[in-house]
């Protein structure tokens, strides 16, 4: 059974991602498949937990906090974890990044 959701660089819509890179295409009619991960946040029955870097590159920041905040209007258990300074492709160079994943798994442990 699953336990919690853990996101990394998460964001709300892929077209919006392809969006913020690319501000004269209209991306939204260039993809086949939108991938609205925040649509399908109402069928999500777990705490959710997200970290992402602040100077992320390519998936702008405001795409996770446009998800955490879609998540608590819905009332989901969120939280949301921001490494100051990380870019796309060098959260693991952060210690918090390494304690965040631990402080997650550790927190679907039940002692025996």
């Amino acid at each position: 059974k699953t336990k919690l959701l853990m996101l990394i660089t998460p964001y709300d819509k892929l077209y919006k991602v392809a969006k913020n890179k690319y501000t004269w295409l209209p991306t939204k009619f260039l993809f086949k498949y939108l991938i609205p991960s925040i649509d399908w946040l109402s069928q999500v029955n777990v705490p959710i937990r997200i970290i992402h870097g602040t100077r992320d590159e390519v998936i702008f920041p405001e795409r996770a906090e446009n998800y955490y905040l879609k998540a608590k209007e819905l009332g989901k258990d969120v939280h949301i974890t921001w490494l100051k300074g990380a870019l796309h492709n060098n959260l693991e160079n952060y210690t918090e990044y390494h304690l965040w994943i631990k402080n997650c798994l550790n927190s679907t442990v039940k002692p025996n």
